[in-house]
């Protein structure tokens, strides 16, 4: 016979603690009477009618009592307590034994039965509905104290993961780390699936939505590309922590990061509100794995938030005033780089007008003051192209060109200056015809900057090397070194403007620090990417552009000669060098030379 259950109403904050009763007769209208006088304390009551079968009832739930028969054919109540003390989560668990014989109670002093009560049939329902009571009490107190332990613990974990995200958060070292650990704490320290931050453009530094997804699959690139026109919207209409339904019309924005999975969960919102007040992002989790999400959880999100909005203002700041101290060391080298050729045109001026000078060092004096006007010059339009890519105002006359052309040109320019250095400048193309869609002059400015730099900074009897490469449908250009290499802790900042490894006017070697800056954006606008790589100071450098091709390129010839005219151009880069040293009237118009 499978055993039978019935329930009392009570209410839901109750029920969810409330103990429930195993009767075990062998005789149905036992049973019933049992059943009858119990129903009073209004209590899930289990019925079974054999020891096997309150066995099985106790394995599938726990009881707060177990008020059972002693006289039962096969198992008697006294072998059945036996067995249920053998199974550890129910060795305290109390029995009340019911008998008619009063003898029969001296058995239980040969079984170790833990808490036990007996009572002598016929029964006294009030005293049974006493009895019993009173061991409900005692497993429903425990079963809240219990509860109340697992909060408090909860609660202590969930404090804990607090501090250890704060310190996390406010290390960080940019506006995408901050929100990756928020976002990375929102979904742990609340238990919920997925987490997700997110901030608005702001007018002291932030220029575009920046948004992070944890984890990181999480978020498709639709539903991102959907954020970042919605969040706006639904940072101003956020005035304060919110709990929403992921599949709301109201939430379709923010539900798209999420999985499909979470759709029938709830959310958790907050606001990052600023120094100022206003909201300048959010934060968000989803998918409470154990539950909803409780009032405690939701004071969690609003203070997660608060470090989250104190430390994105804080890298803000921090950013203005590197950027401020960065533009003050590049002020100082723009003067110091324009003061040294002028002094030394003023000075050759100011010779020439004693006239004092015979012809030939008349001549000597004009060439120097027609090359350092050169130099300058060069300075002034490298101020200009940073200008015009901060103002957008740089445009490409886009054309088929033969890269290894253009490679080959800026090679054999820069050959007599390296030879004047004793550098070794060797030039290796594998895709030879390798044809893009670029600007020519703006390719042969990206060349020339790098192979002059690489001169630059390779010091007598180094080697520089310039290779062409296929990869699919891009096209590689590298151009490597073996001098001064770049310290690792400036290589990710060596694309920057104005950045410079050493900024100070006693530096050995010249240049504004905006040269690598503006190849990264002509790359760019090619539709390309250029990276550094080196393992340190003395070990070289290594600059990889990665290119689109237009059409496939085909393997080289040792004597071919470059296709599209190159030879024309080699020629003409040439003639434009007066004394084969770079910056000091060889270098083309828009050539950027120098870092």
């Amino acid at each position: 016979m499978t055993p039978t259950s019935t329930t009392a109403r009570l209410p839901a904050a109750e029920t969810a603690r409330a103990g429930r009763i195993l009767i075990v007769d062998d005789r149905p209208e036992k049973l019933l009477a049992l059943e009858a006088a119990l129903a009073i304390l209004g209590r899930e009551m289990v019925k079974a009618t054999s020891g096997r079968e309150a066995l099985r009832c106790l394995l599938q739930h726990d009881f707060a009592v177990v008020v059972l028969d002693i006289q039962m054919p096969l198992m008697d109540g006294f072998e059945t307590a036996r067995l249920i003390r053998q199974r550890r989560r129910n060795a305290d668990t109390p029995i009340i034994f019911i008998t008619s014989y009063g003898e029969e109670m001296h058995a239980l002093h040969e079984y170790p039965l833990g808490p036990v009560d007996f009572m002598l049939a016929p029964l006294i329902p009030e005293v049974l509905c006493s009895k019993v009571g009173v061991f409900l009490e005692l497993y429903e107190r425990t079963a809240e104290v219990r509860e109340q332990a697992r909060r408090l613990l909860l609660r202590t974990q969930q404090l804990q993961g607090l501090a250890r995200a704060s310190l996390k958060i406010h290390a960080a070292q940019s506006i995408d780390d901050t929100l990756r650990f928020a976002a990375e704490a929102a979904r742990s320290v609340l238990g919920s699936r997925c987490g997700a931050a997110a901030v608005m453009p702001s007018p002291n530094g932030l220029r575009q939505v920046q948004f992070v997804v944890s984890p990181s699959q999480a978020g498709a690139p639709a539903a991102q590309g959907s954020l970042k026109t919605s969040l706006p919207a639904l940072v101003a209409g956020l005035s304060k922590p919110a709990r929403f339904a992921l599949a709301d019309q109201e939430s379709l924005s923010l539900s798209a990061l999420f999985p499909a999975t979470l759709l029938a969960t709830t959310g958790l919102i907050a606001p990052l509100v600023g120094r100022d007040g206003n909201n300048m992002g959010l934060l968000v989790a989803a998918g409470k794995r154990d539950g909803e999400f409780s009032d405690d959880e939701e004071s969690l999100l609003v203070q997660l938030a608060q470090m989250t909005a104190t430390a994105v203002e804080n890298t803000l700041f921090a950013e203005a005033r590197e950027s401020n101290r960065i533009k003050d060391e590049f002020l100082a080298t723009l003067s110091h780089e324009l003061r040294t050729p002028l002094s030394s045109i003023l000075g050759w001026a100011q010779l020439l007008r004693t006239q004092m000078l015979d012809a030939e060092e008349t001549a000597e004096a004009l060439d120097i003051i027609e090359r350092n006007a050169e130099i300058q010059c060069n300075l002034i339009e490298e101020l200009l192209d940073v200008s015009r890519i901060v103002t957008g105002k740089i445009q490409l006359h886009m054309q088929s060109v033969v890269l290894d052309g253009v490679i080959r040109a800026a090679v054999d320019v820069m050959r007599p200056a390296a030879q004047a250095k004793q550098v070794a400048v060797d030039l290796a193309l594998s895709a030879s015809g390798a044809r893009i869609q670029g600007d020519a002059d703006r390719l042969q400015q990206i060349f020339w900057n790098l192979l002059s730099n690489a001169v630059k900074f390779t010091p007598p009897g180094g080697h520089v090397r310039a290779t062409l490469e296929a990869e699919g449908e891009k096209a590689l250009v590298i151009v490597e070194d073996d001098g001064e290499g770049i310290a690792l802790e400036f290589l990710p900042y060596v694309f920057d403007r104005f950045r410079q490894a050493d900024s100070s006017t006693s530096r050995r070697h010249g240049g504004l620090g905006i040269g690598l800056a503006v190849v990264r954006h002509l790359v760019e606008l090619h539709g390309g990417a250029v990276r550094a790589e080196s393992e340190g100071r003395g070990r070289g450098t290594k600059i990889i552009v990665t290119l689109p091709l237009a059409q496939p390129p085909h393997e080289a010839s040792p004597d071919q000669t470059p296709p599209d005219g190159s030879a024309g151009l080699v020629r003409e880069l040439q003639n434009r060098s007066a004394d084969g040293h770079a910056g000091a009237g060889s270098v083309p118009k828009n050539v950027v030379c120098g870092v």
